[in-house]
């Protein structure tokens, strides 16, 4: 019997690009470019903590430990819209946490944020309407690439998407450490005060 022949289907396996310095700003320094500052917030927590787009948008006010300065990072919301309580390397049966440092500025606008709002620990950081209910994926998409035309960011010939923010917090890790202001003690802090958070 002869081999049976399958189609072979081109794998796309080229990762988003980094955004430049000089796109950050266009992005952040002005937040008129955003429909609304929950949105401005909401990108520049993704982007200067390192979130990926489904842990911003299942991040509760209960996982900022803003004196600290530590997001601790224990769920996401998927496509469509269920928030766990792991996170990506996680299952419901080995439930994993991660933390990360939220820069000081981004603390100061989250703290002032979350005061205005009026919000509790089991709110959603980040809606539309209702606290309780988190902000749909394909919403924040739109927004997202509004956002990037409205900035007058070339997007022609380079591949410039929300996960683009989390590769380019990645290649700058260090750098945003140091911009952080921790220290190499900072892992044993971080297993502490999620260990308080969760216990």
């Amino acid at each position: 019997m002869p081999k049976p022949k399958f189609q072979r289907f081109a794998r796309n396996s080229r990762k988003p690009d980094v955004f430049t310095k000089e796109e950050l700003d266009k992005l952040f320094d002005d937040c008129t470019i955003w429909k609304n500052y929950m949105e401005y917030l909401f990108f520049l927590t993704t982007f200067s903590c390192g979130l990926r787009i489904g842990e911003t948008r299942g991040l509760k006010v209960g996982q900022l430990l803003l004196d600290d300065r530590i997001l601790v990072i224990n769920g996401f919301c998927k496509d469509n819209g269920r928030r766990t309580v792991y996170n990506k390397k996680g299952s419901e049966n080995d439930l994993k946490i991660r933390a990360t440092p939220i820069p000081m500025e981004t603390a100061k606008l989250l703290e002032r944020y979350i005061r205005i709002n009026q919000l509790k620990d089991e709110d959603y950081v980040f809606f539309k309407e209702d606290p309780k209910t988190p902000l749909r994926r394909e919403y924040m998409d739109r927004e997202f690439k509004r956002a990037l035309l409205k900035a007058d960011i070339d997007i022609s010939s380079r591949k410039l998407i929300l996960f683009g923010m989390n590769s380019t917090y990645s290649e700058c890790f260090h750098t945003a450490i140091l911009f952080c202001g921790f220290d190499n003690g900072f892992s044993n802090r971080c297993s502490l005060r999620c260990s308080r958070s969760v216990g």
